[in-house]
């Protein structure tokens, strides 16, 4: 397997950090997983991306990761949810450009709510891995010592790996009808969680399954055992479970 690092410009002149993952220099596959990192996280996911990114080289695929606006090694601005929307699409039109034709996306918590949000519908498939879809439930009462800091502080606030948010971060999240958008998501769609999250709770992910439209292409997979951070046995039934979703999908 060989990996390229590439800039792919997006809105804002923001210019995101991506890793490119194929099987040489001289073969080119057509099919495309674009993978959205989580909130706070990065490119990697802690191994887990590149993990992924290998597994299915392997199938046949070619693989892209990257970092949103804000997060992993692009500059810091404040992440937003409309934001980062603006990236995947940026990405998406950037891999169209490139030659790919099935194209198909894999969204990790935060980053499944922007695949839920982006317009692209031309993506074969998603993939939703332990998604944030109620994002408000899902941080709770952090938001609200949030909101109170930004209504009386003029600079972002400052989280861990230097992450800025203000308070268009919370005017966003709470300006989303995360039930209107579930039903109105027609594409098709698998959806992994694990049983132990805490974070994304799958009573949570089970409602937005249910308000969900055309059961006939959407799938939810549960994985016993598994939290949010899952790692070892746990990701690779998540990776599995999506090589075998997205190959039926792209072979299609």
């Amino acid at each position: 397997m060989k990996t390229q690092t590439l800039k792919i410009s997006s809105t804002n002149q923001n210019s995101l950090n991506a890793t490119l993952y194929l099987a040489s220099d001289t073969e080119f596959s057509s099919n495309l997983i674009i993978l959205c990192h989580g909130f706070t996280g990065d490119q990697y996911e802690w191994k887990r991306f590149p993990k992924a990114a290998e597994k299915f080289v392997e199938e046949g695929f070619t693989a892209l990761t990257f970092d949103f606006s804000g997060s992993g090694k692009n500059r810091r601005i404040p992440i937003t949810i409309k934001q980062q929307v603006e990236d995947l699409e940026s990405v998406f039109k950037w891999a169209q450009n490139q030659g790919y034709q099935k194209i198909s996306v894999i969204g990790l918590s935060f980053g499944g709510l922007t695949a839920l949000l982006a317009k692209i519908p031309e993506r074969k498939t998603t993939v939703f891995w332990a998604p944030a879809f109620f994002m408000r439930r899902i941080i709770g009462p952090k938001i609200i010592l949030m909101r109170i800091i930004a209504l009386f502080r003029k600079k972002p606030i400052q989280l861990r790996k230097k992450l800025l948010l203000d308070k268009t971060f919370l005017d966003t999240i709470y300006g989303i009808d995360i039930n209107k958008t579930l039903q109105n998501f027609t594409e098709s769609c698998l959806i992994i969680q694990g049983d132990r999250d805490r974070d994304a709770k799958l009573k949570y992910t089970q409602k937005a399954y249910e308000l969900m439209p055309n059961k006939e292409i959407k799938k939810l997979v549960i994985v016993p055992g598994a939290d949010h951070n899952f790692k070892g046995e746990h990701l690779e039934q998540f990776i599995e479970h999506s090589i075998k979703w997205i190959k039926d999908l792209h072979n299609t």
